[in-house]
């Protein structure tokens, strides 16, 4: 179990902004104190009636659910081809065409027919709103804001313990900033797990064909959140995370939202480059250990091949960036 500090708890729950939260902090009132001076509300106007008093203000609703993924084969990976487009694309988008690293392509090959069982994963990549519950529960550790590492759009560069933004800690935003255990620790706390590297490809994918994103082969700007070279939403809108579920026409062909940009998302398996080479055919999942984990999906910080469904990506398992998050496979609601 976290031990979370009062101090700490209260901070997040007042980021968040939410009723749950503002319940959990609140301090126990003192009973109070008679007064003969009428309340603000209850004072006559000068034509002698009382205000109308103010609407309670409605509730942020967050939407949530989940996609049956059918069992069965797809393909995954990308052959020659693909991997061609994927490096053409790579230095067309990315703010530094030079740095497009040929083993990011080399590690989606070779392409190959793989089975994964039937599966129900999250429809939205986790928010700030349901990550709370499980703080709340003191089953899952706060967002580590003050070590996250941070785009600073000023600077250009990223900067460990930079300042978080308000977009960033929204309730319909995905949570951020936060480790690959802490991401397994939620799946398991809400009833799932992280999907594996393959079951988050299909989902993604789909299995009628062998799409490059999960609306199709086409790169389309403007159905994703993405990291735009001329600038963080010059193009998508957004200068960071966009709320879950933003960008309708990018679902992917059984409706998942996100698959392609916005934050990157943990999955279950280590990385290791040459791992499709010799992998298992129906369902695989690489649990040697190594030094990273597995990334998939792109960024909003990110260039528009990172957003390609076969893309992958890694990082220490420790890693807490504004541009990571996570989604699950899971059988109940958190």
């Amino acid at each position: 179990m976290f031990e979370i500090q009062p101090r700490s708890l209260c901070l997040w729950c007042s980021v968040v902004g939410l009723s749950l939260a503002a319940t959990a902090c609140s301090e126990p009132e003192e009973p109070a104190k008679e007064s003969k001076a009428p309340s603000k509300e209850e004072t006559p106007t000068q034509d002698g009636a009382k205000p109308t008093p103010k609407p309670a203000p409605k509730p942020v609703v967050v939407p949530f659910g989940l996609v049956k993924v059918p069992g069965g084969p797809f393909t995954r990976g990308s052959d020659e081809a693909a991997r061609e487009r994927a490096r053409r694309l790579c230095r067309q988008t990315y703010a530094r065409p030079r740095r497009c690293k040929e083993a990011w392509f080399d590690a989606e090959a070779p392409a190959r027919k793989i089975t994964v069982n039937t599966f129900h994963i999250d429809q939205y990549e986790v928010t700030n709103q349901a990550y709370l519950k499980c703080v709340l529960a003191k089953k899952c550790q706060a967002p580590q804001y003050s070590k996250c590492n941070v785009f600073d759009a000023k600077g250009g560069k990223r900067v460990d313990g930079g300042e978080v933004s308000k977009a960033l800690r929204a309730p319909g935003a995905p949570v951020v900033c936060v480790s690959w255990e802490q991401a397994d620790a939620f799946c398991r706390w809400s009833g799932g797990r992280l999907p594996t590297e393959a079951e988050w490809e299909k989902a993604a994918r789909g299995d009628q064909d062998t799409r490059d994103f999960p609306w199709g082969d086409d790169w389309e700007p403007r159905k994703l959140n993405w990291g735009e070279a001329q600038g963080m939403g010059v193009v998508d809108g957004y200068a960071s995370v966009s709320p879950v579920g933003a960008f309708e026409s990018g679902v992917s062909p059984y409706e998942v939202h996100d698959m392609a940009g916005n934050v990157w998302e943990w999955v279950a398996d280590w990385y290791s480059a040459d791992y499709y080479e010799s992998s298992p055919e129906v369902n695989p999942v690489n649990t040697k250990a190594a030094a990273h984990k597995v990334l998939r999906g792109g960024a909003w910080s990110f260039a528009g091949n990172g957003a390609r469904v076969s893309f992958r990506h890694s990082a220490s398992p420790q890693l807490v960036q504004d541009a990571v998050g996570f989604r699950c496979v899971r059988y109940k609601e958190p």
